[in-house]
């Protein structure tokens, strides 16, 4: 008499816990999700590194000349505090001399905190369209540079990855397998 033995697996089959991630086509709205991720990396990234670069290169000039308290030493008059997390000063400016007259412009760096509307305090033209600097200096450069820096390496990353090396574009090494 033979004994017939049958072994059943309590296992199921195991899934692929990766197949979602791998086939995103086959999930709803995975196309426009491709196509708002794509236009973010071709348009957004270009967009965001130009601002910073040149935010940060306009800026850098007159944030070096104050750090250096090299400029027109003046009055700068407080029209208006505007306080959140930091305060900020916004007035009107004149030089020593009389020759540089700035109106609505910021004091960037070093506000007194009991400085308020009314007062009129020592500042530094240093030929920044926005504000001026405390006679005393600014640490604003360093800003600056990483904005200059950040902005431009940004941009040489998106030149270097999307229209050189865009998708569909042949290398010339394949270009040269193909002739042959």
């Amino acid at each position: 008499m033979a004994t017939v033995c049958s072994v059943q697996s309590s296992q199921e089959p195991q899934r692929d816990r990766n197949a979602a991630s791998r086939a995103p086509e086959h999930q709803p709205g995975a196309s426009v999700t491709r196509i708002v991720d794509r236009l973010m990396w071709i348009i957004g990234v270009p967009l965001v590194a130009l601002f910073a670069l040149t935010y940060g290169w306009t800026q850098l000039g007159p944030a070096a000349r104050a750090a250096h308290r090299e400029g027109s030493l003046g009055t700068f008059h407080v029209i208006s505090k505007i306080c959140q997390k930091d305060c900020r000063l916004r007035g009107d400016f004149v030089s020593d001399d009389g020759t540089i007259t700035r109106d609505g412009v910021d004091l960037y760096g070093g506000i007194p905190h009991d400085a308020d509307a009314g007062d009129s305090l020592r500042a530094l033209d240093t030929g920044d369209p926005y504000g001026v600097y405390p006679p005393s200096g600014s640490r604003q450069w360093v800003w600056s540079t990483l904005s200059t820096a950040g902005g431009g390496a940004g941009l040489l990353w998106w030149v270097w990855r999307y229209p050189l090396r865009a998708p569909g574009r042949r290398s010339t090494a394949a270009l040269g397998k193909r002739s042959a």
